[in-house]
């Protein structure tokens, strides 16, 4: 509200308006003095009676499993048929199924996801973000093996945040594919996104709200309505609160890694970090010198791919250091033909 009456003041001040911008700036003191009682208690207490009866719905891990699956299975089968042929509607199947899938996957919103741009999955793979050699002598067998399995990708979200988005390999394969394929699909030349639509299209980019409740119908699960993005990314958090113990004390240096090196802490004021934590600094000293880009392929990605797979709860109460299981290997996969120019 306050925005509006500025953008008013403004446009009635530019237009020399003077009686224009005088009423709006009475009605910006009413406001500030006003405003809790005559409006905003109101309407929150509209939102609040709104939401007391309302059921709140969680999705199952069941039909996250087979959602994902689903997708992930006809990924493989569509990049495998449009590597051989092209076709049309199978392009656009395949690029609405990447996006839904990579949405699941990362627990992204939507729009952020659809409106990511081919820029920024070229850039990823021109940087090979997260492969430093000096952070990977740091690293398990393991945790070096897990980088192998996913390309990391960063695009700008809501509030013009930065996010990372992991690409699996099967899904990567899939991308390359499609934007090879983008002229004979009719996508514009000058169109930036990543999942564009064909020329002549209201849009530049897909709709993706509407694909995640789609896709729950089609791999019939048991409870759709409850799949959402929405719940998805609540669910994630939910999901963590069972890894207990070290595992999710671990987890919580991760997230404040980069802020401990920005802030530029010496040894004694990052042992009173640690200290706070309720850990050694010798073994946290190796999550503050990995950047955000290695800790998102190793550690954050084993955690994704467990609640994908519905396995989480199996690691209740493990150290993140044993989190990782032997990676899956897609090298049997036959990569398109079609590569990006």
């Amino acid at each position: 509200m306050k925005k509006v009456v500025n953008c008013v003041w403004t446009k009635r001040t530019i237009a020399r308006d003077e009686h224009g911008a005088e009423e709006a700036r009475k009605f910006e003191e009413l406001l500030a003095k006003n405003g809790n009682t005559l409006l905003f208690s109101r309407s929150k207490k509209a939102i609040h009676l709104a939401h007391l009866n309302k059921k709140k719905v969680m999705p199952k891990e069941t039909d996250i499993v087979k959602l994902a699956s689903g997708l992930k299975e006809d990924i493989n089968d569509l990049t495998q048929s449009l590597s051989d042929t092209f076709a049309e509607d199978k392009y656009f199947i395949l690029l609405r199924k990447v996006c839904a899938y990579l949405i699941v996957y990362n627990r992204q919103r939507p729009t952020g996801m659809a409106q990511t741009k081919v820029s920024d999955y070229q850039e990823a793979k021109k940087a090979d973000f997260g492969k430093d050699d000096q952070e990977l002598d740091l690293l398990t067998e393991k945790e070096k093996a897990m980088i192998e399995q996913h390309v990391l990708m960063k695009n700008v979200g809501k509030r013009q945040r930065h996010l990372h988005v992991l690409i699996p390999l099967p899904v990567d394969a899939a991308l390359q594919l499609l934007i090879g394929y983008r002229d004979q699909a009719g996508v514009p030349s000058n169109n930036p996104y990543l999942f564009a639509t064909k020329r002549g299209s209201q849009s530049k980019f897909i709709a993706a709200a509407s694909l995640i409740g789609k896709y729950a119908l089609e791999y019939k699960c048991e409870e759709p309505e409850a799949i959402r993005a929405t719940t998805l990314r609540k669910q994630l958090g939910k999901s963590f609160s069972t890894l207990l113990n070290d595992a999710y004390s671990k987890l919580f240096v991760f997230l404040i890694a980069t802020t401990v090196r920005l802030l530029n802490m010496n040894r004694h004021e990052m042992e009173q970090v640690a200290d706070h934590m309720g850990h050694d600094l010798n073994v946290n000293e190796k999550y503050y010198r990995l950047s955000q880009d290695v800790l998102e392929r190793t550690k954050i990605a084993s955690i994704l791919g467990a609640i994908e797979s519905g396995e989480l709860k199996k690691y209740r109460g493990k150290d993140l250091d044993t989190f990782i299981e032997e990676p899956v290997s897609y090298t049997h996969l036959t990569l398109p033909t079609k590569r990006i120019v």
